[in-house]
């Protein structure tokens, strides 16, 4: 019973009977869990723990499990997940699983057929399988029409969720498989070009306006790096070779590979520039911290005033 507590813990109070074998769990351990009265009995060996709050996460990550194997939150209640705001996903709930699985429909969710699920296009967000933000962008494609999806996938970029750069190689690598949606984004990439700068998320015009505040004068996205191109950075401090990037600790920590993460800002460091990384948390809550660190930076002796910004 103790085993079952802890994966319902990390799955928003369910657990699959798949779970209880891949955790090992003897058959009489398991008949205790599925008969007991402490747990409810959701339908395709799915149970949740009597007690467990029932939000809105727990609906969908009831709708993967229920599904099957491989299950993973596809298109629009993908976009959901990912701009999560505490709202009620709408119906039906779009759940995506690989060709030949034998599931059959269920109730109140869209089940999706696809090619592939390999790895790198499927990841753990608020602890649910989802397809990753470019993937998204193609589904969303796939389903809207034109002028809808376009909407959505601008919000992903301008959430930093997405980048030119990521959508040119998701369409790299899945665009020769003939997958629905695929031109759409192609058409949507071409109008912006890799390098197009979204509306300011809210989190950079918060940081943008702590600075401002301040005296502290910033110029937002703009690339950085000399003979190669490092990346585009959040904001640089106008006139000084300083950079901030506002980052979200929920998609940071979601989306980021940490190694990739440390070798571009080695190579900032490099360029010449030094950075300073501000949280949401920071950022809404604690601005007097962040703007210590900024001040601190500019004050460093690796800061250095610009001939041209």
């Amino acid at each position: 019973m103790h085993r079952a507590n802890q994966i319902a813990e990390r799955q928003h109070g369910l657990v699959h009977r798949n779970d209880l074998v891949r955790a090992q769990l003897q058959e009489h351990e398991i008949r205790r869990v599925t008969r007991s009265e402490h747990w409810e009995h959701l339908g395709r060996s799915t149970y949740r723990r009597t007690g467990a709050p029932r939000t809105h996460l727990q609906t969908v990550m009831a709708a993967v499990l229920q599904t099957g194997p491989g299950a993973a939150l596809f298109g629009p209640t993908a976009f959901w997940l990912w701009l999560y705001d505490n709202t009620a996903p709408r119906q039906p709930i779009h759940v995506m699983q690989r060709s030949g699985c034998a599931t059959s429909s269920l109730r109140d969710v869209r089940l999706h057929r696809v090619k592939d699920l390999s790895e790198p296009w499927v990841v753990m967000h608020r602890d649910i399988p989802v397809a990753r933000p470019p993937l998204v962008a193609v589904q969303l494609f796939s389903m809207r029409r034109y002028e809808a999806a376009e909407r959505q996938v601008d919000r992903l970029w301008s959430h930093r969720l997405l980048s030119g750069r990521s959508i040119e190689g998701c369409l790299a690598e899945l665009g020769a498989s003939g997958r629905n949606g695929i031109g759409g984004l192609r058409a949507y990439l071409a109008e912006r070009g890799p390098d197009w700068v979204p509306p300011a998320s809210g989190l950079e015009g918060r940081v943008m306006q702590i600075m401002r505040e301040v005296g502290i004068a910033t110029r937002r996205q703009v690339g950085s790096g000399e003979e190669d191109w490092t990346g585009r950075v959040d904001m640089k401090c106008t006139g000084w070779n300083v950079l901030i990037e506002a980052q979200s600790e929920l998609y940071h920590t979601s989306l980021s590979d940490a190694r990739a993460d440390a070798l571009r800002l080695a190579k900032l460091a490099e360029d010449g520039f030094v950075v300073v990384e501000i949280t949401d948390t920071e950022a809404y809550h604690s601005p007097r911290v962040a703007v210590q660190r900024v001040q601190a930076a500019l004050r460093s002796p690796q800061a250095r005033r610009m001939r041209s910004d």
